[in-house]
């Protein structure tokens, strides 16, 4: 596992870098590892370009494992907010 937490807390610091490197310092990418609504649509930009990176990826750079973090990106997109913001997409 890349990162020091199993949650949507705080990376420590050598987990924050790692996954930087993996994710190649793409916009955005730290919004997988806090509480804030994805699916907002002030977050549609980074949405988009997250979804698109971690599709990508893993094919571009077969070495790393993109897994955790795909499964990270869904589950901050699909969990429910009580109705406010729709789901991007």
């Amino acid at each position: 596992m890349l990162y020091g937490r199993d949650d949507f807390g705080e990376l420590d610091y050598r987990s924050y870098v790692e996954t930087l490197l993996v994710m190649k310092e793409t916009p955005g990418w730290q919004y997988l590892f806090t509480e804030v609504d994805l699916r907002h649509r002030k977050f549609h930009a980074t949405v988009r370009q997250l979804e698109k990176t971690l599709e990508v990826f893993p094919s571009l750079f077969p070495d790393h494992d993109y897994g955790h973090l795909q499964e990270r990106f869904q589950a901050r997109c699909d969990r429910p907010t009580g109705g406010r913001a729709p789901r991007v997409r």
